[in-house]
């Protein structure tokens, strides 16, 4: 089968003040390879490999954040400065397209997909806030799935993270898995079945995904999903070059750990830590999330 490669550069130490820009850009490359692509027989398996190197710590703009010093989550403007190791990504995804006549179904879809994600760091990366008018300073240090960790400063931090943890090198892990089933007795209508898990150190490369709150592949936890596609009459001229459809469900979030879809802070478990503040100081966690969707789509 076919073998795709990609190239791609963040140009996150471009034209900016040195204290507001990573020292690196960003480089992204990769492979996917079609081992299987069989249309007669409706099949396909796809493995992919990829690297993003020298990722960095924060994109430029407005966070919230908990400020221990209030004791409250409060907006915190952020710009890019420290380049802080490597994310690898490893994944396989089959397809595959069967009739199922004891149940009178046919064209019924169904895919697996398993991806595995490294998490290599080898630099922490820090931020100052002045919390008085004397030059004492709150300092937060963070890497790749590591920290986050607090101290004070007045103006050099007390002591920093090397002094009492290492930067380990961390494996995630997630599956994904669902079907397509269209009904025969409502013509072009077809009901979908979806499940996703993603483990405790799962880091995938989700992050500009345009979803319109958060993308479930990401999940360090379960997701499970219902969805109903019905095809819209949209006459023969249009249905020569596209189609177009009306498609609602219903996602069920469960995170299991704190962060997911973040490269940066260390993953607590929710159940038992989400009341540790000091656990959670990068973001505010959620244990469970409700998604209700509509939308008309129109695929060429």
């Amino acid at each position: 089968g076919r073998i795709r490669f990609c190239y791609g550069r963040g140009f996150e130490s471009g034209f900016k003040r040195p204290i507001d820009r990573a020292k690196d850009d960003i480089d992204f490359y990769g492979f996917a390879w079609d081992v299987i692509d069989d249309p007669d027989r409706n099949m396909l398996l796809i493995v992919q490999a990829f690297k993003a190197e020298g990722v960095m710590d924060f994109p430029d703009g407005e966070w919230y954040m908990f400020n221990p010093v209030f004791n409250a989550w409060m907006p915190f403007a952020v710009t890019t400065q420290h380049n802080l190791g490597d994310i690898y990504e490893l994944g396989a995804t089959w397809q595959h397209k069967v009739d199922l006549p004891f149940l009178n179904l046919e064209g019924v879809d169904y895919f697996v997909s398993v991806g595995l994600s490294i998490t290599d760091p080898d630099d922490w990366g820090y931020m100052g806030m002045p919390i008085d008018h004397k030059g004492n300073y709150l300092y937060m240090y963070y890497s790749l799935l590591a920290g986050p960790y607090l101290t004070l400063g007045n103006p050099d931090p007390v002591w920093t993270p090397p002094d009492k943890d290492d930067l380990d090198t961390h494996s995630g892990w997630a599956i994904y898995v669902g079907t397509r089933i269209p009904l025969p007795w409502i013509e072009g209508a077809k009901l979908g079945l979806e499940y996703n898990y993603g483990s405790k150190w799962w880091m995938p490369f989700m992050v500009a995904t345009d979803d319109a709150y958060f993308n479930k592949l990401a999940t360090r936890g379960h997701v499970g999903e219902v969805y109903w596609i019905q095809d819209l009459p949209t006459g023969e001229l249009l249905n020569d070059y596209a189609r177009a459809f009306v498609r609602v469900g219903f996602q069920y979030y469960w995170f299991n750990y704190t962060g997911s879809g973040v490269w940066l802070g260390k993953p607590y478990q929710i159940a038992s830590e989400l009341d540790d503040t000091d656990s959670v100081t990068m973001f505010q966690p959620i244990e469970h999330m409700y998604n209700f969707y509509f939308s008309i789509e129109l695929a060429f």
